[in-house]
């Protein structure tokens, strides 16, 4: 069951980005990028291995999706799935990959705030992305900014105190009928 919409609407603070969730049929679409970020050499091995994570996301209640820049051009992938740390619900970014297109990291900037806007609707109060292959050279540059604090291999953003009390879900008054 989807849990996420189709399409976010624009990223804060960054016009023209968005994010989308990625299903069997947008898969194709992703290649380029899959292939140019060394994910997979053939579209084959690419299709193989994403209709496997969308599998195993329809079990965990996680999702594929792909960060979309102002020309329309899918510059990020990522994997996420929900989950409770520290008893708080979490949206844990497993796995992505961003294609820099320009010298400052915007594609993996726009991820973050995408995914961060994701886990809000989720009704997830913490953001966690694993580190990156190589280095965390680029998280550690958005850190101050987005909000990120490395733990244990993972950048975790309390998303709590940002949301807008209208986008927190309001706790249920059982002497008030629904609606």
């Amino acid at each position: 069951m989807r849990t996420e919409p189709r399409l976010l609407p624009e990223i804060d603070g960054l016009p023209g980005w968005s994010w989308r969730a990625l299903d069997r049929e947008d898969l194709p679409l992703a290649w380029p990028l899959a292939r140019l970020a060394g994910i997979a050499p053939d579209l084959g091995g690419w299709l193989a291995l994403a209709e496997r994570w969308i599998a195993r996301a329809a079990v965990e209640g996680g999702g594929l999706g792909a960060l979309v820049n102002p020309g329309g051009l899918l510059v990020g992938l990522e994997r996420h799935r929900p989950l409770q740390v520290d008893g708080r619900p979490t949206l844990l970014v497993d796995w992505y990959r961003t294609l820099e297109v320009t010298p400052s990291p915007r594609c993996l900037e726009a991820l973050v705030a995408a995914t961060s806007a994701l886990a809000r609707r989720s009704g997830c109060l913490a953001l966690e992305l694993t580190g990156e292959p190589g280095g965390n050279e680029r998280l550690a540059a958005l850190a101050g900014r987005l909000g990120l604090v490395e733990r244990g291999g993972r950048w975790r953003c309390e998303l709590d105190s940002a949301t807008p009390p209208t986008a927190r879900a309001r706790p249920r008054d059982p002497t008030r009928p629904a609606g």
